[in-house]
């Protein structure tokens, strides 16, 4: 069996980042014909911690963890058992937090000016990001690794993009043959902060060093893909591939659909809600149908689950407090992958948001999409009509696109949904055939296939997708 060194730095335990897709390339790519060798931080440095990912992966599974100074894992432990109850209160400045007293404002103000200094060194010195301080160290031991294990390939995943670095450094010193795979852009992300010119100039020089040495590049969507093609004329189609995120039917056996305790019009939105969503917006013409029809306000109810961004909660919050929407609307936090699955497959519609007007924004592809299709539940994406996401949407006939600016679309379908489930009628057929690509042990058979081509040598069996059996909830090869 050929070895391939996983540079992740976020790697179970840790319980924050998307870890998903490594995560299940690690699982699978043994089916394949490859052992793969992971090297990531010690657990010391890790602040949040879920070990519900570990069962993911065979035990037998190697694991070396090179040492992370991380300056701020004390802090950031302190804010990971603070997270529900801040989420819980909408962001807000309570008596507890603030409290009217001189000396609670006194520590209200000392805390802000440290977590803004603790942001700035974040910002503006920790270049590419805070793994910076890991780098020495996980060089040092993937080297090792590599010479130690007889790797034949390095794989790293992005971000934090320090992994890059790393497997750069690595194959310096080795001469292995190296796949950089971009779970996001690194330069031109439609979600990035606003650097400094310093930073940004440095970043751009790290991109394109990146790019320039690595024998293979994987991405996450087409739109991506041609970006890159685009910005950087030295590279080419050949070295470019896309392997998208995916679904894993084994997480979704033997979970309920309408469980004993659900009783309500029940909508979900899972994950992460950024700066620009239009949530507000449609938690505003929920309110307005719930105000015209007494009937549906007590028979729905809306899920919040996952980070969301302050200027996000205070929007949604007010949106809350002008329709009284208290006992519909809950936040809920970050939740672990095993309880996330089992809350939309005991959903009634999914919910899939991002903004418009940003660089790329057409080309991305939300991660929870793929949870979405294979919890087997309508969609109601509001999302660019013409990005990749409503059209994946779309060919799969998974759900409704509606225009994150169009609220007569948002209650035309809502309402289309509501009265559907009302009457009992099942409105939701997928295309089956269309959806398989996404199926996450195909996809790390084109990894594998990757793998293969890089170091010249023919697969060791003939590799075929022959079905889905989705009754077994399995990939057949």
């Amino acid at each position: 069996m050929k070895k391939v060194l996983v540079v992740a730095s976020d790697f179970p335990p840790q319980g924050k980042g998307n870890i998903l897709r490594v995560v299940k390339f690690v699982k699978y790519l043994p089916s394949f014909g490859w052992q793969p060798i992971v090297l990531t931080v010690n657990e010391g440095s890790i602040a949040w911690i879920d070990r519900s990912m570990e069962k993911e992966y065979p035990k037998n599974l190697k694991v070396y963890r090179a040492f992370f100074p991380n300056p701020f894992v004390f802090l950031d432990r302190r804010w990971a058992k603070k997270e529900k109850t801040i989420a819980n209160r909408w962001g807000e400045e309570t008596k507890e937090n603030r409290g009217g007293q001189p000396i609670f404002s006194l520590i209200w103000m000392g805390k802000k000016v440290v977590l803004n200094a603790v942001r700035l060194i974040r910002k503006h010195f920790l270049i590419p990001g805070e793994h910076i301080t890991w780098l020495p160290f996980a060089v040092s031991k993937g080297v090792g690794i590599c010479r130690q294990e007889n790797i034949d390939i390095i794989f790293s995943t992005a971000p934090g993009f320090v992994n890059h670095l790393v497997a750069l450094l690595i194959k310096r010193f080795t001469q292995k043959k190296w796949i950089a795979d971009y779970r996001d852009l690194w330069t031109g992300n439609p979600y990035s902060k606003s650097y400094s010119k310093v930073r940004r100039a440095i970043e751009t020089y790290l991109d394109r060093a990146v790019l320039k040495n690595a024998d293979g590049i994987t991405v996450v969507t087409d739109g991506w893909k041609e970006f890159m093609l685009k910005r950087w004329n030295f590279l080419t189609p050949e070295k470019v591939t896309t392997i998208t995120n995916g679904y894993d039917l084994e997480d979704f056996e033997n979970l309920q659909y309408r469980s004993e305790n659900h009783s309500k019009f029940t909508i979900t939105h899972m994950g992460t809600i950024f700066e620009g969503y239009p949530t507000p917006l449609f938690l505003d013409v929920v309110g307005k149908i719930c105000s015209e029809n007494p009937e549906i306000r007590n028979n729905l109810k809306i899920n919040l689950t996952g980070d969301i961004y302050p200027e996000q909660i205070r929007e949604i919050k007010r949106v809350i407090n002008r329709w009284n929407l208290e006992e519909i609307v809950s936040i809920n936090g970050r939740v672990p992958h095993s309880i996330a699955v089992k809350v939309i497959r005991d959903s009634d519609l999914l919910l899939l948001m991002y903004t418009t007007g940003r660089p790329n924004i057409e080309g991305c592809i939300p991660s929870k999409l793929f949870d979405y299709i294979a919890a087997e539940r309508p969609i109601l994406a509001i999302v660019p009509s013409n990005g990749i996401a409503a059209e994946i949407v779309r060919n799969g006939k998974c759900g409704k696109v509606i225009n994150p600016d169009d609220t007569e679309g948002m209650k035309k379908a809502f309402l289309e949904f509501y009265n559907k489930l009302l009457s009992g009628e099942l409105y939701y057929h997928p295309n089956h055939g269309y959806l398989k690509q996404f199926n996450r042990r195909y996809l790390t058979y084109k990894l594998s296939e990757l793998f293969y081509k890089l170091l010249c040598i023919p697969h060791p069996k003939s590799w075929t997708v022959v079905r889905v059996n989705r009754d077994k909830g399995s990939l057949n090869l």
